[in-house]
């Protein structure tokens, strides 16, 4: 039986880094270049809010990243 991943908190995950690859830009460039990449998913998100499809809002502090679920406008409905 596989033994269950370690939590430190219900709301907290443990991610990490990887690395992806942009293409050079020009001919004389060598090679690709290696920018950070950050995978999430899981059933998690949407119990904390992130449905699938939805949009979010990404706000960038020193060495912390916010994430907010960008709620739609409610639908218009048609008055007769």
């Amino acid at each position: 039986m596989a033994k269950a991943k370690h939590r430190t908190t219900p709301s907290e995950r443990n991610i990490t880094v990887g690395t992806a690859h942009y293409p050079a830009l020009h001919s004389r460039d060598c090679g690709d270049r290696e920018v950070p990449y950050i995978r999430l998913r899981g059933h998690w998100l949407r119990r904390a809010g992130f449905p699938p499809n939805g949009r979010i809002r990404v706000s960038v502090r020193d060495g912390c990243l916010v994430m907010t679920c960008e709620v739609p406008p409610p639908a218009k409905t048609r008055r007769r």
